[in-house]
């Protein structure tokens, strides 16, 4: 497997959160938020952003790793995310785009 703070973890992750945000697994994707982000917004606020439309792809990838934080674009369900950023935390990629 690679290693968990290597570009291809981030991709894993990035993935993997798309998956659970759109199959309704929000307590896996709330686990892919950073500690930043968790504190921002509690579990049951975030449960009402997660729906069932079903896994999709993620597409047109690409990351700008800058140490421990990353910027990442991609296209998931139809939806363009640009620069969404991402805090390597305890050597594990987690999204770290919140208000």
């Amino acid at each position: 497997p690679p290693k968990s703070n290597s570009a291809v973890a981030l991709q894993n992750n990035v993935a993997a959160f798309n998956t659970a945000m759109h199959t309704g697994k929000a307590e896996q994707a709330y686990a892919l938020l950073s500690s930043r982000c968790r504190s921002i917004m509690p579990l049951s606020q975030f449960t009402e952003l997660v729906d069932n439309a079903g896994a999709t792809a993620v597409t047109g990838y690409s990351a700008n790793i800058l140490g421990s934080r990353a910027f990442v674009s991609y296209t998931a369900a139809g939806q363009k995310h640009g620069d969404e950023a991402w805090a390597l935390e305890s050597s594990a990629w987690k999204m770290d785009s919140c208000n």
